[in-house]
């Protein structure tokens, strides 16, 4: 929104923009709106109620607007009070429909990545036994059952398809499964997750640790 005291509230041409704060705002409207209508063209997360209400509000102030315009009159008082009432309902409801978390998702996201980071550990310590007896190829098999029967379940409880529950019970199948086919075997008897434990390993996750702070 921009900032009205940089602006002569009456329309003196005096002022080296030679706008009124009337015709800023009526220029500020129009580039939110053509922002809010691009927008919800290629994404639909503003609600359908919310974005008619704020259409409807910009053709009432677009019609007061050009019709004191036509006249020769300058724009009332309570047009400007509209016209700022409507970029704070835009900022508003973007601002609602923009910080929605899911944490359910979030811990999910998380869960398959710290699963990841041990599963390529595994596999860098038993790379040629993984190669050798095909470890990868029945968690690889099942994942995409699991990933099926998920995307099945949601078709018929829900009647749309979330693919990204899909993918992560997949990979979490997948990543499991393959854990537990190789906990007992290695070419040096066994793997430990003591390995975990070493100073540059630990120095990584620190580091992926530190992203999830806001502050840092």
């Amino acid at each position: 929104q921009v900032l009205l005291p940089l602006f002569p509230q009456n329309g003196s041409r005096g002022a080296p923009t030679g706008l009124s704060q009337a015709e800023a705002l009526w220029i500020n409207v129009k580039q939110v709106n053509r922002f809010l209508e691009t927008y919800s063209n290629m994404a639909k997360d503003i609600p359908p109620d919310s974005l008619s209400q704020l259409r409807a509000d910009f053709s009432n102030i677009s019609s007061q607007y050009l019709a004191a315009v036509h006249k020769g009159h300058v724009p009332s008082l309570e047009l400007v009070v509209s016209m700022q009432n409507y970029l704070t309902a835009v900022r508003e409801t973007c601002r609602a429909s923009w910080a929605r978390f899911n944490p359910f998702k979030m811990a999910a996201g998380l869960l398959i990545l710290g699963v990841s980071c041990v599963l390529c550990y595994v596999i860098s310590e038993l790379s040629h036994v993984v190669i050798q007896e095909g470890l990868l190829k029945l968690p690889i098999l099942s994942g995409l059952v699991v990933g099926l029967v998920v995307a099945a379940g949601q078709l018929f409880t829900q009647g749309y398809l979330e693919l990204s529950w899909c993918l992560g019970a997949a990979s979490l199948s997948s990543e499991v499964l393959f854990l537990w086919r190789t906990r007992g075997v290695s070419p040096r008897g066994r793997w430990s997750a003591s390995g975990l434990l070493t100073p540059a390993l630990l120095v990584l996750f620190l580091r992926c640790a530190s992203l999830l702070s806001d502050s840092y």
